[in-house]
């Protein structure tokens, strides 16, 4: 990097810049210090603030935004899916479709609420006379009654 003095506002986005992608590639704050005070004759509290600058912007950039994101991801979708209708391509047209409907969490499992109720004593009742007239046909000692 060149000698840069002062601090312009364009010279300090040079600056930040270069310090983003120190921190990207892994450089650590005094690697950081050391060449950027040097390359741009400032002091080692200048630098710093400009590394807590760079680590903000960083931050800021990996805050997703949503709707936007989301809006693009739908876009693309919708344009493969025509394409590959166009071009008769149906299994990629479906494939396209089922991330769709997964990135809409359409897939999701839904609860099926019970609207009435079960009367556990009504269905008690209808088991034993099931039962009873089972046991009936059974018989004495597991032999099968014949019907008359």
């Amino acid at each position: 990097m060149p000698k840069k003095v002062g601090s312009t506002s364009a010279a300090r986005a040079v600056r930040i810049n270069a310090v983003v992608d120190m921190l990207i590639n892994g450089a650590r704050p005094h690697e950081i210090i050391e060449k950027v005070a040097k390359d741009y004759d400032l002091s080692d509290s200048s630098v710093e603030k400009d590394i807590r600058f760079a680590r903000r912007q960083i931050t800021d950039a990996a805050a997703v935004r949503h709707d936007h994101e989301l809006g693009k991801a739908l876009r693309r979708y919708e344009l493969l899916f025509r394409n590959n209708m166009r071009v008769q391509d149906y299994k990629t047209a479906l494939a396209t479709q089922k991330e769709l409907c997964t990135l809409l969490g359409l897939n999701a499992a839904t609860k099926i609420e019970h609207g009435g109720s079960i009367e556990i004593d009504d269905a008690r009742e209808r088991i034993e006379s099931r039962i009873a007239g089972i046991a009936t046909r059974i018989g004495p000692e597991g032999s099968t009654q014949q019907p008359e």
